[in-house]
């Protein structure tokens, strides 16, 4: 799999290159440059391609257990009665860190869509996924569901 992103990061920075018009030469002493850092592109893998997923401290179960502890349901969603699921995509990089969250399907209030996004932000770093032992950014999937108690 590293190898077909290292060969379509080759073929577009050749690309990049011949449409710019010149080459820069690299100097010895300087540290080698990352392909996002030299293309400005982040390559994104599906979960199923990893050799390891990307982890939540502790697991799914943990997870699970820190999103109930820090979910905080919307004073208007409640007041209109709103319950349901919101459903995220978003990335957990190669460090763990978590970015380009977006909504693939709103809740039915827009403030549960805000409380989801609020929790995916405010979550900890994770364990980065992996492939042939190198940690690489990866798209992550998750369902936020709101339920009201009842009197």
């Amino acid at each position: 799999m590293k190898n077909r992103i290292e060969e379509g990061i080759k073929r577009y920075a050749i690309a990049a290159v011949l449409a710019i018009g010149g080459v820069t030469m690299l100097n010895a002493d300087e540290p080698p440059v990352s392909p996002e850092q030299e293309t400005g592109i982040m390559i994104i893998v599906n979960m199923a391609d990893c050799d390891e997923k990307p982890v939540f401290p502790g697991g799914e179960p943990a997870m699970y257990q820190w999103i109930a502890e820090n979910i905080i349901y919307p004073v208007e969603a409640a007041d209109a009665g709103a319950q349901g699921k919101v459903v995220l995509r978003f990335v957990v990089t190669d460090q763990g860190e978590i970015t380009g969250i977006e909504i693939l399907r709103g809740g039915r209030h827009p403030s549960l869509n805000d409380e989801a996004v609020r929790l995916v932000k405010s979550m900890p770093r994770w364990t980065p996924g992996i492939i042939d032992g190198q940690p690489v950014n990866v798209s992550y999937i998750l369902p936020v569901t709101f339920k009201l108690k009842a009197r």
